[in-house]
This record gives C-alpha cells, sequence and structure tokens, in this order.
C-alpha cells in the first residue's frame, strides 16, 4: 500500500548522517556499549561488537541470557531498563522485537545515551515519529543498521550515480528464504531494506513510495518503487 514519503523517511533512518565508523574515529577512547536482546540478531551483535575497534561492550540485557555464556568483564542485567542507566554504559544497541523498539529507544534517549537500532525502527509510524521526537530533545542520534547501505557494492553504485543522470523512477526486489519471524510481517522486516536502498540516493523527497509483498515458492519477495 502507498504511504506518505516523510512517514517513510522517518522509518528509514532517524539520524541518517551519522556514521558509527566516523564517530569512533574521532573518539580517543573505546565507545562503552549495552546491548539490549539476545536473540539471533542480537548474538550477531554480540560477536560483531567484540572485534570491532574502538569499541567496548560492557553490558547486556536479556531475560533468558545466561551470565556463564558471556565474555568475561560482561554484565548481565534481566531488566533493560537497569542496562541503559548503568553508569559504565554510554551508548546502547537494541536488538529486541520491533514492538519493543519505541519503549527502549525512547528511555534510553532519555537516560542520555544514544542508540543504534535494529530495522525496522518501529513497529508502526507514531512509535517511529515518537523515537525522532524524543532524539530531537535529547539531541543524540539514532541510527538504524540497514546494513546494505554500507555495502561495498553498494556504495560504488553511489559512486558511480553522477554518470547516470537524474533519478526519476526506482524499483528494487529483496529476497530471502526464511527465517520467516514471527513477531513482524515481511514487508516490514526485509521492506526496509529496499527502501532505504531507494531513499538513500535520491537528492530530493520522493512523491510517491509504494511497497508491496510478492507471491514466492518460499519465504517473502518484497517490491519498493519510488518515484
Amino acid at each position: 500500500s502507498d504511504v506518505c514519503s516523510s512517514d517513510l523517511k522517518v522509518l528509514h533512518v532517524v539520524g541518517h548522517g551519522i556514521q558509527r565508523q566516523a564517530c569512533l574515529r574521532r573518539s580517543p577512547r573505546p565507545v562503552a556499549l549495552g546491548l539490549i536482546g539476545l536473540g539471533p540478531w542480537g548474538r550477531n551483535y554480540l560477536r560483531t561488537l567484540q572485534d570491532t575497534p574502538g569499541v567496548r561492550l560492557r553490558a547486556v540485557a536479556s531475560r533468558s541470557a545466561s551470565a556463564e555464556g558471556l565474555p568475561p568483564g560482561i554484565r548481565l542485567h534481566r531488566d533493560w531498563r537497569d542496562l541503559i542507566t548503568d553508569d559504565a554504559v554510554h551508548g546502547v544497541v537494541v536488538a529486541t522485537p520491533p514492538h519493543t523498539h519505541a519503549d527502549i529507544a525512547i528511555a534510553a534517549l532519555t537516560a542520555g545515551r544514544p542508540v543504534l537500532i535494529e530495522k525496522p525502527l518501529a513497529a508502526d509510524v507514531g512509535s517511529a515519529r515518537a523515537i525522532r521526537a524524543a532524539a530531537d530533545a535529547a539531541g543524540l542520534p539514532v541510527h538504524v543498521d540497514h546494513v546494505d547501505l554500507v555495502n561495498p557494492a553498494w556504495r560504488a553504485l553511489r559512486r558511480h550515480l553522477v554518470a547516470i543522470g537524474s533519478i526519476r523512477k526506482l524499483r528494487a526486489s529483496w529476497h530471502a528464504q526464511g527465517p520467516i519471524r514471527p513477531d513482524t510481517t515481511g514487508r516490514w522486516d526485509w521492506g526496509a531494506h529496499p527502501l532505504a536502498a531507494c531513499l538513500d540516493v535520491t537528492e530530493t523527497p520522493p512523491h510517491l513510495i509504494a511497497c508491496r509483498r510478492l507471491p514466492a515458492v518460499q519465504g517473502e519477495l518484497i517490491e519498493a518503487t519510488v518515484r
């Protein structure tokens, strides 16, 4: 279904100009982070943060994880509210189900913690706007982890766009064979990828953004169109 382009821009990324690596290069000390959520994507963050220069994972919040399974030196909180007020944590990574994103992100921003949040930013436009309002009020960045935007192939394409000329219409499809997430639809999960890519290359606000789910033999096929 077609929705307002400004709404989807909010869902795309709140802190669009914030680059995590650039921030890390400017920081003279390691950035101390807390991770909320240890599901499949939370585990990916756990591994990645341990191998990222300039970052130190200080705490994890999970109701189901065991402290014995965590690397040494990482605190385990059962309640995410305790993590965002942990003095050892300077920023928060949110890798929880989408319907929880808004409450956690807004609380973290209110506590003075910048946020890196797994896509989709929120489960609805109202929640996304509430996160943006909290970020504006706190004067802090929120970055949505649209991983395809830092893909070397995508960055190479962006460098060559000047030779293509003005963009009038974009169409993109992303396909995955699973796992199918039980906590959100394919349109909100995988649909975020083509929308983020399309919005990343548009120099002016689009007049129309459409996203639809197409039949697929296995998994889901999401198509996004930007004009």
